[in-house]
């Protein structure tokens, strides 16, 4: 027993000096080249990755620190483009989930005092992925502003959880988000079809959209909008309908049915009366409390029409 004793006692020692003997060693500057070009490919290469250091986090992750994201799209005339910077991101991988062949990961990102905690594994005959968002700032990702084309303000909080099949085809999930106290802009809305009477955008400053929580259950393809609502000072919306998606994301079809107030001061400081008087559906989707509207279509070409139903 003694001498097991002392096999185990070398055996741990040996262990002990060659996980630090890694750690000191490993080129962790190469490292981060690597996870630099796969993240700009996983990308699109639409964003340089820039990684200040990497270490290790534990014994079977990692820690990113530093993380910048700009995007390689050229400059329009006059537009101001701010880097997304992420403070750090630490990535762990469950060594005993490789054997089953679906790697279960789990990640956490830190913006200043927001995260996001993203969990990957195995779920039933497929794979699962968990999003954890917790008040997270999202006028600090200015890849945002840059997707949308609007500037927003507000800490979002909740979760989306999406369940893929044994052929990595989407097969349900959910989503459920919240944002209480949520700004928007300034910035322009844009619609080429319906807005097309006033050039395709009409300008409007910073909007007040106050409360606003998004719950979209998925079965398949199918996602249900249950509720997507704001309950601002500027502007109140509330939306249902449902989306089938496809495969490019744009052609993914669109049925969603909402009105949507405007305050009577916020129409006046942005002089938006004569724009929205210009609008042919605006003017027929008229109702006494604002507009009955309905977007259908293909998600990359939707019209804006009148909704009957909500008149």
């Amino acid at each position: 027993m003694s001498r097991l004793a002392r096999i185990a006692g070398f055996g741990a020692l040996f262990f002990a000096f060659f996980v630090i003997g890694l750690i000191l060693t490993f080129p962790m500057g190469l490292v981060s080249r690597v996870i630099e070009a796969q993240a700009e490919e996983a990308l699109g290469f639409d964003y340089d990755v820039e990684i200040e250091r990497v270490r290790f986090s534990g014994i079977v992750g990692v820690k990113l620190i530093g993380v910048t994201l700009e995007s390689t799209a050229p400059l329009r005339e006059g537009e101001v483009r701010l880097p997304t910077e992420i403070d750090a991101v630490r990535v762990r991988v469950n060594p005993l989930s490789l054997l089953s062949g679906t790697p279960s990961v789990r990640a956490v990102v830190q913006v200043d005092d927001g995260r996001i905690r993203v969990g990957y594994g195995g779920h039933e005959d497929g794979t699962a992925i968990d999003v954890n968002f917790e008040a997270l700032e999202m006028s600090s990702l200015d890849i945002i502003r840059q997707s949308t084309g609007m500037p927003m303000q507000g800490a979002l909080s909740g979760t989306v959880r999406l369940e893929y099949d044994d052929e990595n085809r989407l097969a349900g999930g959910n989503i459920d988000l919240a944002i209480p106290q949520f700004i928007i802009g300034p910035g322009h809305i844009r619609n080429e079809e319906a807005l097309r009477q006033v050039g395709g955008s009409i300008p409007i400053g910073a909007a007040n959209l106050g409360p606003t929580a998004i719950r979209m259950p998925i079965d398949g393809s199918t996602v249900s909008v249950e509720e997507f609502s704001a309950a601002g000072s500027d502007i109140r919306i509330d939306a249902t309908g449902r989306i089938e998606l496809r495969d490019p994301m744009r052609a993914s079809r669109v049925a969603v049915s909402m009105t949507l107030a405007l305050d009577e001061g916020f129409v006046e400081a942005n002089a938006l009366g004569s724009p929205l008087g210009m609008v042919p559906v605006l003017q027929r989707a008229q109702t006494r409390d604002g507009y009955a509207l309905m977007m259908s279509g293909l998600l990359g070409n939707l019209r804006l029409d009148v909704a009957t139903g909500l008149r």
